[in-house]
Parts: structure tokens; C-alpha cells; sequence
């Protein structure tokens, strides 16, 4: 009977466990609790890492300094100074044109438009006999002549004659000037040379258009 009892609270037990879902905790006895009392002295540390959540940090951004703006100025200017690239000359000073005569018109006139400059230059190259001051003469204009340059021989060289006559007597015309060169020669020396070194008479010699043909022929020389 004692036996069927204790079959019954076994399986009113067995029942109650299912019912539960849980098995019950034994209760512990004197020696458990003694061995856990004596395990609880003794102080573990704990190995364990605990993860500490780092909570994000923003670096805080420094304000835009706003950088102090000048107010422009512009710059001075130079007025660029201009070097003289030349020395400075004399002023020319204009001369005015000499009074000519109907006659000194006509001269010049005939030279410009009516000279032969060939004739002239045969002319130039041709021998006459002249008046010298030692008397007469074979003479002919090329033996004292340069006409190639401007190299003095016994008379002056006249390559370059038609730029200089201008200049010779203030205001005279260049044909002019190496018209009375060939028909009066004494009153028209360079400087230089001595007086009566050309030969006088050609006026003689010469018809008017030879000598219109000559200076024609000289003033042609560097043109």
C-alpha cells in the first residue's frame, strides 16, 4: 500500500513537472551550501573585455575667418620718359631764294630741260686748247676731274656736285652755280684752291648749249 502511494505522489509530480515546462531546483543540502559559502571568499577579478560603445566625437570645424580685403588701389602710373635717340642738331634755317634775272631763269631753264647730258659728257672728255695763265694751252675738263667720286685731284671731285652746288652761295639754284663755275670760274673757287687754276675762255670756246650740255652731264653723275 505504502509503495502505491509513493507511485502516485512520483506520478502527480512527474505530471506537475510536465505541465510546468521546468525542472524543479533540488534543494541543495548543509555540505553545498558550505562549498559555495567557502567558494564566495575568493574574489575573482573579471577576465571578460567589456566593449565600451566609443561614442563618435565630431572635430569641430573652425568658422570661416573672413580674411580682411584691401581696398585696391591703383597703381601710379609712370609716364614712360623718352631718351633722346639723337643729338640735337642745329636748326636749319631756311634760306631764302636769291633774285634772279629773266637771263639766270633762262639758264637754268635750258639746263633742266634742253641739256644733253651724252653731249656733255663728250664734250667733258674732249681736248681744247684754251687760255691758261701761262698762256694757251691743250686742256680738257676730265684731266682735273673726278667724275667716278668725290677724290680732289688738281680740281675738286664732282660725283656727288649736284647735292653740294645748292649749297655753295646761299639761294643760288645748283644750275646756276655750275654755269657760272664754267663761264666765270674766278668767282666761283672751293675753298681750297688756288686762284686762276682753271682755265679761262671757255665762254669763248663754247657755244651757250655746249655748256648747258656739260653742267647737264655733271649734275646727272650720282643720279
Amino acid at each position: 500500500m505504502r509503495k502505491k502511494w509513493l507511485m502516485a505522489i512520483a506520478l502527480v509530480m512527474s505530471l506537475s513537472m510536465v505541465a510546468c515546462g521546468t525542472i524543479a531546483t533540488p534543494v541543495p543540502n548543509m555540505e553545498t551550501l558550505e562549498a559555495r559559502n567557502q567558494h564566495s571568499d575568493v574574489v575573482t577579478e573579471p577576465t571578460g573585455v567589456v566593449a565600451v560603445a566609443q561614442q563618435a566625437t565630431s572635430t569641430p570645424t573652425p568658422a570661416p575667418t573672413s580674411t580682411p580685403t584691401s581696398t585696391p588701389t591703383e597703381a601710379p602710373t609712370v609716364e614712360p620718359t623718352v631718351e633722346p635717340t639723337q643729338e640735337a642738331t642745329e636748326a636749319v634755317v631756311a634760306v631764302p631764294a636769291m633774285e634772279l634775272s629773266m637771263e639766270e631763269e633762262q639758264h637754268i631753264i635750258f639746263i633742266q630741260e634742253f641739256g644733253s647730258v651724252a653731249r656733255g659728257q663728250t664734250i667733258f672728255n674732249t681736248t681744247y686748247e684754251v687760255n691758261t695763265a701761262s698762256g694757251l694751252a691743250e686742256w680738257k675738263c676730265a684731266t682735273c676731274h673726278a667724275v667716278d667720286s668725290d677724290v680732289a685731284g688738281v680740281g675738286p671731285g664732282l660725283y656727288s656736285l649736284s647735292d653740294r652746288a645748292g649749297g655753295r652761295i646761299p639761294g643760288m639754284p645748283a644750275e646756276l652755280y655750275v654755269y657760272y663755275s664754267i663761264t666765270i670760274p674766278a668767282q666761283h673757287i672751293v675753298s681750297g684752291y688756288p686762284e686762276n687754276l682753271m682755265p679761262i675762255g671757255y665762254s669763248q670756246i663754247f657755244s651757250p648749249q655746249d655748256i648747258y650740255d656739260v653742267a647737264a652731264y655733271v649734275l646727272s653723275l650720282n643720279k
